[in-house]
């Protein structure tokens, strides 16, 4: 059985005729979920249009370093994921593995869901309070890991980019 909002192997999920082919869409294990489940699980964008998702942190980050091409995650200078967005504070919940910038945090499941995060590879990334890098924005150094963003910036981003 597929969890809930999985389509079955094989099923197409068919895209309104207005939405782009590069439009994101996910997957857990193989198979397609809604975007708005992924906020539920450990994904990564390094696939992108498609949103890789697992259940397990560990599962991820394996298969980053599998689309890297190495066999196990290394947060060094050569790997290109600047940020790992958590839902929860301490690093807890869910998470997202980003690699490039996002104009809009709720094409992939995760606007306004963010309490913590980790910035890898001398990331330095800029949030934002709406799409398309508008509104109040937050940053922090490189390579901080914050472990709650406080409460004026919780569960308040909606899109993000690297900074060097």
């Amino acid at each position: 059985a597929c969890p809930a909002g999985v389509l079955a192997a094989g099923a197409e999920r068919e895209l309104p005729a207005d939405v782009p082919a590069d439009h994101p869409r996910a997957e857990l294990d193989g198979h397609e979920i809604s975007l708005p489940d992924v906020v539920g699980f450990h994904c990564n964008d390094l696939a992108a249009p498609l949103i890789r998702c697992f259940t397990s942190e560990a599962a991820r980050d394996a298969d980053i370093g599998q689309l890297a091409g190495s066999d196990a995650l290394s947060f060094s200078a050569s790997s290109v994921v600047y940020v790992l967005a958590y839902e929860a504070i301490n690093y807890g919940g869910s998470s997202i593995a980003l690699s490039q910038p996002e104009t809009d945090l709720s094409s992939l499941g995760w606007n306004d869901v963010i309490s913590s995060f980790k910035s890898t590879n001398g990331g330095h990334p800029r949030w934002w309070e709406a799409a398309n890098y508008q509104g109040g924005s937050w940053q922090w150094g490189k390579s901080f890991w914050v472990a709650y963003v406080g409460d004026a910036a919780n569960d308040r981003f909606s899109s993000v980019q690297n900074y060097p």
